[in-house]
């Protein structure tokens, strides 16, 4: 079993080369760190249950699928908008800051930027571990929030299948 004594991301290393249970804290805080005063944990907790939904569905490691890109009209777009260099919340992460201030400042709106790092880091190493098993999202497999974008495979399409709202997020699947 993995320690619950958070590892902080390697800054000499891009995210694509830090361990699972680093990219797996980072994509649930930099996706749903500003959720926290909504609706506490749940929203980072739900955002990591998507990742490893997607990480069981391809059989792919965590990081895998959290730097996964596509390339879209000769642009590369990336599947978790953290990494969308023109995304207003997004922290430039490779390489990552030292100290990550940035990064943390971006995502906690004020609170104890080291203390909601070590909550994502736990969440997402009980989740890996077994300890957490009750998917708070019930398979989901894709997220967005409604307020920021209006993605074609969300709300409007017969496929969407909506399994939970979390904060801004909608979570759920296009079958």
């Amino acid at each position: 079993m993995t320690s619950l004594v958070p590892v902080y991301p390697n800054p000499n290393l891009p995210i694509d080369q830090q361990c699972d249970e680093v990219a797996l804290a980072i994509g649930g805080w930099c996706e749903a760190a500003n959720q926290i005063a909504k609706v506490g944990y749940v929203g980072v907790d739900a955002v990591q249950c998507v990742i490893l939904n997607r990480v069981r569905k391809r059989n792919l490691s965590v990081t895998q699928i959290v730097t996964e890109s596509h390339v879209v009209r000769g642009r590369r777009v990336w599947q978790f908008s953290f990494w969308q260099h023109d995304d207003p919340r997004t922290p430039i992460c490779e390489p990552l800051d030292p100290n990550y201030t940035r990064l943390l400042r971006l995502q906690t709106e004020g609170k104890d930027a080291s203390l909601v790092y070590r909550a994502c880091w736990i969440l997402g190493v009980a989740r890996l571990n077994g300890l957490l098993t009750i998917d708070p999202t019930h398979g989901a497999l894709n997220y967005y929030n409604p307020a920021v974008c209006s993605p074609k495979w969300g709300r409007g399409n017969a496929r969407w299948r909506e399994f939970a709202v979390y904060g801004d997020h909608v979570f759920g699947i296009a079958t």
